[in-house]
């Protein structure tokens, strides 16, 4: 029996899923496919992306106002921007929005710039009304570099919140359960990145006992998402599975949310 499931209070076999739909803020099509997903399809948990042009959208129509905050310090598409809510010029690139790639927010970020710009978009998500469930960092930008992960760790310390964590988080080169531990931060055991390719009855059975997050993420098709993303329609096939309730009565999956992980945290 994993701790974590000792901590949430069930039973040593069980296989407990966190089913995260991911961007939400990003745009009205995402917005649609996510608020979708939470309120008839098996999604138990999502994030807002709180600099996105769609993120005040998303915070004034979600029901329940519980939602995590997915920390953004990338602009990743080349006509749809959206920039610091911090002054921070080392996050900016030369349009002024967000870095488009990884490397290059790794190669300029200041860490004190970066660690205001966390409080500020955790805190104008709670101007919004948002109680926030759990962090989480888009692209992951925050996980693979331990200076950043630092402050990412921080933040979930100082406003006592579980955190996301990557896929293969093992194989990045440093302790991140283990130094989630010490901070008494609680994340999934286990992360998935969803991929259409295999299908959701077959990831499901593949589970083991523990806490696995699986992430998605959905868009409906529209004109609005085919202007801004070339290859958008493997995302709709994300919308699609976040309808399948079957698979996950078949193999007897335990839903479980980021707001469960929380409230065992701060208990």
């Amino acid at each position: 029996m994993t701790a974590l499931l000792t901590k949430l209070g069930l039973a040593a076999e069980t296989k407990a899923v966190i089913i995260t739909s991911k961007n939400y803020g990003e745009s009205y099509c995402v917005n649609q496919a996510v608020a979708n997903s939470m309120s008839t399809g098996i999604a138990t948990s999502t994030a807002i992306r709180v600099p996105c042009p769609w993120a005040r959208h998303a915070a004034a129509g979600h029901i329940p106002k519980t939602a995590g905050i997915d920390l953004t310090f990338l602009s990743e598409y080349d006509l749809y921007r959206w920039r610091p809510l911090s002054h921070a010029p080392s996050l900016a690139d030369g349009d002024g929005g967000f870095p488009r790639t990884r490397q290059d927010f790794w190669d300029h970020a200041d860490l004190d710039e970066t660690r205001r710009e966390c409080k500020a978009q955790i805190e104008r998500a709670k101007l919004w009304g948002i109680q926030p469930t759990h962090l989480s960092s888009h692209n992951d930008v925050l996980l693979y570099k331990p200076e950043f992960f630092d402050i990412y760790l921080e933040m979930a310390a100082q406003y006592q919140l579980p955190i996301s964590l990557g896929e293969n988080i093992e194989t990045i080169g440093f302790p991140v359960h283990e130094l989630s531990a010490q901070e008494s931060v609680l994340s999934p055991e286990f992360t998935i990145d969803y991929n259409p390719a295999i299908p959701f009855d077959a990831l499901i059975s593949s589970l083991q006992p523990g806490v696995t997050e699986i992430r998605f993420r959905p868009v409906c098709a529209s004109e609005e998402v085919a202007a801004y993303l070339t290859q958008w329609q493997p995302f709709t096939k994300h919308y699609e599975a976040l309808t399948d309730h079957a698979a996950l009565a078949k193999h007897s999956i335990t839903c479980i949310s980021f707001n469960d992980l929380r409230i065992a945290q701060q208990s």
